[in-house]
């Protein structure tokens, strides 16, 4: 991990050996809640428009044997195959921000829907079963970080850890900084979403004044 702390390093204005002092997780956390309590909605959601969108479950259409209200499973067989049904029915659908979290396996939350990502212009998907929340992702946003998986021979696109974990911080007004904040240390404690990743997508989607505090405090932390 001090590997990464030295890549790190390179991109930051000043390295972590002549920092006096990181930001706790706490006083971090104080500062974006009052920036949250003041600000818009357009000015939290930045450079991408979000809009979502939650079908029921009804109880005749319960196909994969999922009971009306509860959580999709987060076993690895089960959840890719809801995965698969899904994209089934939006082929334009990328599963994204928390469903995406729970494929790689770095969250501990169980969301009621899958969580898909559709370009600003795509017609808007309506299917009834499996539930669905349908996030608007701006063209530059939609393109990076997509990794191809095959479930039950369907080509499931799925946004990568590391581009998961930003766009989690862009989408924070809606999935709560709760959440980015578990999976940038899940992601991190597991390797499986490298700090060069989380730096490249977060200035690329010019989110990385948000980012950099919690990045540098985990390394801190963790590192």
């Amino acid at each position: 991990m001090r590997t990464h702390a030295s890549a790190l390093s390179m991109v930051f204005s000043r390295s972590f050996a002549n920092r006096r002092h990181f930001p706790s997780q706490a006083k971090v956390l104080s500062t974006t809640h009052r920036r949250r309590r003041t600000s818009n909605r357009s000015a939290v959601s930045e450079r991408f428009t979000i809009w979502m969108t939650q079908q029921p479950i009804h109880g005749r259409r319960t196909k994969l044997h999922h009971a009306p209200g509860h959580n999709l499973s987060r076993e690895a067989p089960k959840l890719g195959h809801v995965f698969a049904e899904v994209v089934k029915r939006v082929p334009k659908g990328i599963i994204c921000l928390i469903s995406a979290l729970q494929f790689h396996e770095i969250t501990l939350q169980l969301p009621h829907s899958v969580w898909i990502a559709v370009g600003s212009k795509d017609r808007k998907p309506a299917i009834e079963y499996p539930p669905i929340r349908v996030v608007r992702f701006g063209e530059k946003a939609l393109m990076m970080g997509v990794k191809t998986h095959k479930i039950d021979s369907v080509p499931v696109r799925i946004f990568g850890p590391a581009k998961t974990i930003v766009d989690c911080f862009r989408c924070r007004g809606t999935v709560g900084l709760n959440v980015a904040l578990e999976a940038l240390r899940m992601g991190w404690r597991s390797h499986k979403a490298k700090p060069d990743d989380i730096v490249k997508y977060a200035q690329a989607l010019r989110i990385w004044s948000v980012v950099r505090p919690y990045l540098e405090s985990v390394v801190a932390d963790e590192g």
